[in-house]
């Protein structure tokens, strides 16, 4: 019996009394004919997973490294170098564009009256408790008035 190019097995048939007639024994071979895939293919899934692992790394490997099949020799070559290069190129990972970065949240001091700053006791990204101030305005055009209404 065959499948494809492979003989797995043979059929032997006995018979008492008178030999096979010439359609007798066509018949048993087209019979095996057509069982020999069927068998080959029931006792190919009844094989556990490992041997079929095996038998499809072994034909792996004859097309890879043994006479014919160029298409599979060439398509390996064309995947190793591609991961070769991938893996070994250098390359640097810089996107550039405009962008602005603006915080969630926006807190706004403002100040009540208008003014310079003398002096700031806190700098951006400190931590302020509250009730603690964070910088002092500049006076003097404040006393320089007060004095002046005083004297009126």
């Amino acid at each position: 019996m065959r499948s494809g190019q492979r003989t797995f097995g043979a059929l032997t048939l006995e018979r008492q009394g008178a030999s096979f007639d010439e359609g007798t024994v066509k018949f048993c071979e087209f019979a095996a004919m057509l069982a020999g895939p069927v068998l080959a293919l029931k006792r190919d899934n009844e094989r556990g997973p490992l041997a079929r692992c095996n038998d499809g790394i072994r034909r792996l490997a004859t097309r890879l490294l043994g006479p014919g099949f160029p298409r599979w020799k060439l398509g390996t070559l064309a995947a190793v170098l591609l991961s070769a290069g991938l893996i070994l190129i250098r390359a640097d990972y810089r996107l550039s564009s405009e962008a602005i970065l603006e915080g969630s949240v926006q807190r706004v001091v403002v100040a009540a009256q208008d003014g310079y700053i003398a002096s700031a006791g806190k700098r951006p990204g400190d931590l302020v408790r509250q009730g603690e101030p964070l910088g002092g305005l500049d006076d003097r055009d404040l006393r320089l008035e007060a004095v002046k209404w005083t004297h009126q």
